[in-house]
């Protein structure tokens, strides 16, 4: 959510005043539609930056609009998360692995799966499966972390 709250102060400072649907237009377009949050991601998002007081909401026409306040503007302007996300997503992710094709060709390629289990060794192996789940959440997690401690940093600040 953090990510994608600093997506949305980006293409504020680029463009405002914008509604929630003109959001989502202007970040299908920008990515070419390989990212697109629905509405159910983005309102929230507006939402949260609001109570954080990073935009203001306005009504023009029947129609909210969001616009930067200024410790949204301090965000959006020392933030490279668009930026990141482009590159990502201009990636050849044909050559790319995904954590659930690694996972399945695990199951597939285990002499263990069919394997009948008693509490014991169940409560063992889940055990074992959250572990290897922090441990990705880590992992890949640790990629955004500048951005979103970035974002908390200056809500906290406005708050």
């Amino acid at each position: 959510n953090g990510e994608l709250q600093e997506v949305i102060l980006n293409l504020l400072e680029r463009d405002q005043p914008l509604n929630g649907y003109a959001i989502m237009q202007k970040l299908a377009a920008e990515l070419r539609g390989s990212w697109r949050p629905s509405p159910g991601s983005i309102y929230p998002a507006l939402l949260g930056l609001e109570d954080a007081r990073m935009i203001r909401a306005t009504e023009i026409d029947g129609t909210k609009m969001y616009e930067l306040e200024e410790s949204g503007k301090e965000i959006a302007e020392n933030s490279t998360v668009l930026d990141n996300i482009k590159e990502r997503t201009s990636r050849d992710f044909s050559s790319m692995t995904t954590v659930g094709e690694l996972i399945t060709e695990f199951l597939r390629n285990t002499p263990f799966r069919r394997f009948r289990l008693n509490n014991e060794e169940k409560q063992l192996v889940e055990n074992l499966l959250e572990n290897l789940n922090r441990s990705l959440s880590d992992i890949l997690k640790s990629k955004h972390k500048k951005d979103t401690n970035l974002i908390k940093k200056v809500g906290n600040q406005s708050g």
